[in-house]
């Protein structure tokens, strides 16, 4: 910081940046993308990180994790967040955010995969409904995977990206791809990951929206009402209530929907709800599970209706390598095709 202090040049003036969505900074040390629909203070921003722990300086890795006892962060302290979505906010209402960092270490709360807006893989399968927190919480320590960018693109009314996170330990290779459509102001969040082994496994997909405020088939209405700062705080700082988020679960699977559920547990140093879906089953090594989430803010009112039911299909055509998604948005219907394997 005084190197940076020392370089800087005060004469510049400070200029508000022009640019939309983005990668930032790169795909080499930074991995991660904002999805923005502009600069103004009330403007929609999505941070998608996939940092991965890396490849680089392995002796000084090694020496980080024999000195201090942090099983559950990556060498730098980054969580198991890899194609998370860490934090929405539109109009300055804070809709997804991270859960936090260290409340009773090290059994890797905030810092361990489920604590976070992502895809989470088990061996197994869990009890059902009710149950999911128990299945998936284990001993928190972090487990090395590999993330990568495959695409970031602007388009005239939307924004893409896919990053891929291959996951040895827990035996998947997973790919997200975020579309923002601009004109609704709507993320569709379309998840595929593939088995990298035989035997019994569990893909969950997993949110964290704070509070919950309506559900129904296959959707619930989140809020994030509060943040704690650090554990124990007795003044948690409210958020605004202007907006809410509509989380909805696409019919992919083969019969229909998947199996899915909310919990209470405690993320962010308070309780939390968790809401999920999930697929269980045996798998031979190739077999492909898919996602789609569709994320839509919302001014919230109470009784009043969800804007749910727009994602019309969703198509999850494993066996031909293909994801199709119909949408109804506010200037027509879009269709979406998703080429799952980059080789064919």
């Amino acid at each position: 910081y005084t190197l940076a202090w020392r370089w800087a040049d005060d004469s510049v003036e400070p200029v508000r940046p022009g640019w939309g969505s983005g990668e930032a900074p790169e795909d080499v040390i930074g991995k991660k993308i904002v999805f923005r629909s502009g600069w103004e203070r009330d403007d929609a921003y999505l941070l998608l990180n996939y940092r991965d722990e890396g490849d680089y300086a392995r002796v000084v890795r090694d020496y980080m994790g024999l000195t201090i006892n942090a099983p559950a962060e990556k060498a730098h302290h980054g969580h198991a967040d890899e194609n998370a979505v860490s934090l929405l906010a539109v109009r300055r209402n804070v809709l997804l955010c991270d859960g936090g960092y260290r409340d009773g270490a090290p059994n890797g709360r905030y810092r361990a995969d489920l604590y976070h807006n992502r895809l989470v893989f088990r061996g197994g399968k869990p009890a059902g409904a009710g149950a999911m927190y128990e299945f998936l919480h284990d001993n928190g320590h972090y487990h090395r995977v590999a993330a990568e960018k495959l695409h970031f693109q602007n388009f005239d009314e939307l924004s893409y990206s896919r990053t891929r996170v291959r996951d040895p330990d827990r035996g998947f290779r997973w790919d997200r791809a975020i579309v923002h459509l601009r004109r609704d102001n709507v993320f569709l969040i379309v998840d595929w990951a593939e088995a990298l082994g035989d035997g019994e496994k569990t893909a969950v997909n997993l949110w964290h929206p704070g509070s919950v405020l309506a559900e129904g088939d296959g959707w619930v209405v989140g809020q994030v009402p509060h943040i704690y700062l650090d554990p124990g705080n007795p003044n948690p700082r409210p958020m605004r209530k202007e907006l809410a988020l509509l989380i909805e679960f696409a019919h992919t699977a083969p019969d229909g929907r998947r199996p899915n559920g909310r919990e209470t547990i405690r993320r962010g140093y308070g309780d939390s709800e968790m809401v999920y879906e999930w697929d269980d089953g045996v798998r031979r090594a190739g077999d492909r599970v898919g996602f789609v989430t569709v994320l839509t803010p919302f001014a919230w009112s109470p009784g009043g209706p969800p804007p749910a039911g727009r994602l019309k299909s969703a198509r999850f055509l494993g066996n031909k390598g293909l994801l199709a998604v119909e949408y109804a948005g506010s200037g027509g219907t879009l269709h979406l095709a998703f080429k799952l394997d980059l080789r064919l």
